[in-house]
């Protein structure tokens, strides 16, 4: 028997079913190869590892309770998503009704006349000014 041959047959020789001619051929070979017999205690031990673990035992209302956990949470998400399809337009109506309605009090308030007056005598002096050639005093001083 060669490695390859010994690693492809070396879990059922582990775990005893190989015949006994292939039985005893494994037996020498892992006795005459040192890397297979070391690749063989090692999987050993991995059994015995898996073996050794440690089980737990299956409770047959887990899955029930997980059942109506979920069923009580999607109740309560589908209630909640309802809720805020709702009011989610209801706001932003209200929202944009606020804004509008505080843009037209801000338009409302700010008086047209004064600043039309203003601007416009504003705008006069520095015409006049700049007609008589009188441009000093219409540059901005350093």
């Amino acid at each position: 028997m060669n490695c390859r041959e010994s690693q492809n047959n070396l879990m059922d020789y582990l775990d005893g079913k190989l015949d006994p001619a292939q039985h005893l051929e494994m037996e020498n070979h892992l006795a005459s190869c040192t890397v297979c017999h070391g690749f063989s205690v090692k999987a050993r031990n991995a059994l015995e590892l898996f073996k050794n673990e440690k089980t737990t035992e299956f409770d047959p209302f887990m899955l029930t309770r997980i059942q109506a956990s979920l069923s009580i949470h999607s109740t309560a998400m589908q209630h909640k998503s309802t809720l805020l399809g709702v009011l989610q337009p209801v706001l932003i109506g209200i929202a944009v009704f606020i804004i509008v309605f505080t843009g037209i009090g801000i338009g409302r308030s700010y008086d047209y006349q004064k600043s039309k007056t203003r601007d416009y005598a504003t705008e006069l002096f520095y015409l006049s000014e700049i007609n008589s050639g009188n441009y000093e005093s219409v540059l901005p001083t350093e």
